[in-house]
């Protein structure tokens, strides 16, 4: 339990990173950990071959062209092909966070957010001649560990949410090569430096943040992805007669938005499933049988499931479990453990892409 929180806080910086409001059927390649990798075929059945260059704990993001193709991976501070070769160097130091969206305009090139070192910074790259058509732009400082960008709700643009250090969220909205300061909303239950993982639901209405620690929440936000606001902030109910529900850290809503999974990933640690519309309607999915092996993260799969890594004995294992029927209530979602084992010699770290 003890050296697990050491593990994770050592490689924290590197660990956090974006999430998007992505389409699950485009998520076909996930790389993670180190040199662990996921990818789901024509027919969404999973492989595991080693297609992740990274020998350190780091999560990269894929691109696809709008046909689905995959383009380029990137781990924020270089993009790689499909074959793990470096194609092109960015100015930029180590990242902690790295996510990818198409330009609206122009299938040939790609923006490319970047948290580095507390500040955001927006690059534009082009797949096809391999050019970086913008340096990395630094457009926000004093940001924490994490942030996430979500679609708006009918324009082509996508809002980039990040919480500062000022405990408050600030939005940017990013269309074609340009982004724009958006809103500030404030931030009640305010712990940026520890918000280890934010997601939003597949509406693109629903915010969720883990506040990774031994008196740690989840909240849960309403996002208004016209304008860009956070408003009606809402902690989500813990056992206090159980077994505590302490340390947060992966999350993941169902693909019907009606379920949100939680994460709690120290001693003996638990899988929650909380209804969206009822917060006070939840129920343990599993619960561990003793503190060395723990959930880490979960993310909604292409096949429709829901996928989990484990760690044992403060080290990431190669271990996936699965919820076969995410989007049902209870115990009829169908949680599987160790449905999957990565490829040999890599290790899953503590978060997904």
């Amino acid at each position: 339990m003890y050296l697990k929180r050491l593990f994770l806080s050592s490689f924290l910086l590197i660990l956090v990173s974006a999430c998007v409001a992505q389409p699950i059927a485009m998520r076909k390649d996930w790389f993670f950990g180190r040199t662990a990798s996921i990818h789901f075929d024509a027919q969404n059945i999973p492989s595991f071959e080693r297609k992740n260059p990274n020998s350190v704990y780091a999560k990269m993001a894929s691109a696809y062209l709008r046909d689905g193709t995959f383009a380029f991976k990137t781990v924020g501070s270089g993009i790689y092909n499909l074959t793990n070769t470096l194609v092109k160097t960015l100015n930029l130091g180590s990242a902690s966070g790295v996510q990818v969206v198409n330009h609206s305009e122009n299938d040939s090139l790609f923006n490319i957010i970047t948290l580095s070192g507390g500040k955001l910074y927006h690059t534009v790259y082009n797949h096809y001649s391999n050019f970086v058509v913008q340096e990395p732009n630094m457009f926000l400082e004093n940001v924490g560990i994490s942030f996430t960008m979500i679609k708006h709700c009918y324009a082509e643009g996508f809002w980039v949410v990040a919480p500062l250090s000022s405990n408050k969220w600030q939005s940017y909205y990013l269309q074609g090569s340009s982004i724009q300061k958006g809103q500030e909303s404030p931030m009640p239950f305010a712990r940026p430096g520890s918000m280890i993982d934010i997601t939003s639901n597949h509406k693109g209405d629903k915010i969720a943040a883990s506040t990774y620690a031994a008196d740690g929440f989840v909240t849960l936000y309403d996002f208004d992805s016209k304008c860009g606001v956070l408003s009606n902030s809402t902690k989500l109910p813990q056992s206090t007669t159980q077994i505590p529900w302490d340390y947060p850290l992966g999350l993941d809503f169902s693909p019907s938005d009606q379920f949100l999974y939680v994460c709690y990933s120290n001693g003996l640690s638990q899988l929650v499933q909380y209804r969206v519309g009822d917060l006070t309607q939840n129920q343990v999915i599993h619960s561990t049988t003793n503190d060395a092996t723990q959930f880490d993260d979960i993310l909604m799969a292409p096949d429709g499931q829901a996928y989990l890594n484990r760690h044992n004995f403060g080290t990431p294992s190669r271990q996936i479990d699965v919820i076969q029927t995410p989007n049902a209530q209870g115990f009829g979602c169908g949680y599987k453990q160790n449905a999957h084992q990565l490829a040999e010699s890599t290790n899953g770290g503590f978060q997904f892409p």
